[in-house]
């Protein structure tokens, strides 16, 4: 059983450092125009409210926000 927790621990490591390889290497051939469109695409996402996950850490670290949408976000908790 511990050769196959040790496997799987290879396992992941190799296509950790695989991905980080990926990205590396995309982050030199990307155009600006692809960095342009993902920054807008983020944006985009950050003022339609973000993601379930970035509102449920604002709703136990309300410092954290730094946006108008993410201080409204924090009021209307502590409103409720």
């Amino acid at each position: 059983m511990k050769n196959k927790d040790l496997f799987q621990e290879l396992r992941f490591q190799l296509n950790y450092y695989q991905i980080k390889m990926e990205m590396w290497w995309y982050h030199l051939w990307e155009t600006e125009e692809e960095r342009t469109e993902i920054r807008e695409a983020l944006r985009k996402r950050r003022e339609s409210g973000g993601c379930s996950m970035w509102r449920n850490y604002l709703k136990g670290h309300p410092e954290a926000a730094k946006y108008a949408w993410e201080k409204e976000f924090v009021k209307g908790i502590k409103n409720e």
